[in-house]
């Protein structure tokens, strides 16, 4: 055992942490149990401050978000910096996604729910992101509903990868959301055929709704196609027809 001294960015300055560093000469291994009891990982960043960072990111880039934690906190943390922290912990929640998947595939213990909404919604949707070796599609979910104190409550499930394992990811975060016990379940998407799929798959008593930005959408090619782009009977169609929608 020997004692270690590391500067750690926090959200109130630079500071010294001097803890025990344990090395095994049998099996090589090395451990520092204070950072794995406070969070700190290899890094240089406290878990206040990458907290920040990681919640700044969601909204903003990382070069935003360098800006506003200077603007919040004083502190100057560089947009390179901000992706490592959020990368790091992006990771990490994958690699707890996967395990909470595998083990339920081993024991077939569906989660305990965690709320009991009354209504649930669930959303898939698919988008493209740009990674160093071109573009990929990322599947995204959000599974939200209204507690009882009429205050919103979200999960959020973002991944690189197939349908069907994507679906079973947002179905394991919609039984720890109240998915089994909620009276009513709606289903949001833009009606892609591997959507529909894992709603039949999955969440087959949930009332599919297509989301009103991509059925505004279709309304609106039909109408192009009947009266022209452009025209007044085109405009005055939709209206008419997008009213029945949104009533019924």
């Amino acid at each position: 055992m020997s004692s270690i001294e590391t500067k750690t960015h926090t959200l109130f300055g630079w500071v010294t942490i001097k803890r025990a560093y344990y090395h095994c000469s049998n099996c090589g291994e090395s451990l520092f149990p204070y950072d794995v009891a406070s969070g700190l990982g290899s890094g240089q960043v406290s878990p206040g401050l990458a907290k920040a960072c990681c919640l700044l990111a969601v909204d903003d880039s990382f070069e935003q978000s360098s800006h506003k934690i200077e603007a919040i906190t004083g502190q100057k943390v560089s947009d390179n910096t901000i992706e490592w922290v959020v990368c790091q912990v992006g990771s990490v929640a994958q690699q707890q996604q996967n395990r909470r998947l595998q083990r339920f595939f081993d024991d077939k213990q569906i989660p305990e729910s965690q709320s009991k909404p009354q209504r649930l919604y669930v959303a898939t949707d698919g988008t493209t992101v740009h990674e160093t070796d071109g573009w990929h599609e990322c599947k995204v979910g959000t599974i939200y509903f209204e507690d009882e104190r009429k205050r919103r409550k979200s999960c959020y499930v973002g991944r690189f990868d197939h349908s069907e394992n994507f679906g079973w990811h947002v179905w394991l975060a919609a039984c720890r959301c109240g998915f089994r016990q909620a009276r009513e379940v709606i289903y949001l998407g833009d009606g892609a055929p591997w959507i529909r799929t894992e709603h039949h798959r999955h969440f087959g008593r949930a009332t599919f709704i297509i989301d009103w930005y991509h059925a505004s959408e279709y309304v609106w090619d039909c109408s192009k196609r009947l009266f022209g782009e452009g025209t007044e009977a085109t405009e005055k169609w939709v209206r008419k027809r997008l009213d029945w929608l949104w009533d019924d």
